[in-house]
């Protein structure tokens, strides 16, 4: 609620007609079903297999930039992300 306060007297809210574009809308409802399914997925596996999806999650999404967008990922952000995940 403070957050939103401190917004509100920022000015940082969006006009409500780019927040209410199709765009925006199908993206905010595939997130949700994403995270929707994520969590009630890893409410019936195993903890140890919970643990290595999220330890190799940032090894993907990196992999994915590299392979995708042709992003220049260097070995120090390779060793990287082992250490935050």
């Amino acid at each position: 609620m403070l957050l939103c306060l401190i917004a509100l007297l920022m000015k940082a809210f969006r006009p409500l007609q780019m927040v209410l574009r199709p765009a925006v809308l199908f993206r905010v409802a595939c997130e949700s079903v994403a995270s929707l399914l994520y969590v009630s997925a890893i409410a019936v596996i195993p903890f140890a297999l919970v643990s290595s999806i999220s330890q190799a999650t940032p090894l993907v999404v990196m992999l994915g930039a590299a392979i995708l967008f042709r992003a220049e990922v260097g070995w120090r952000r390779w060793s990287l992300s082992q250490r935050l995940a």
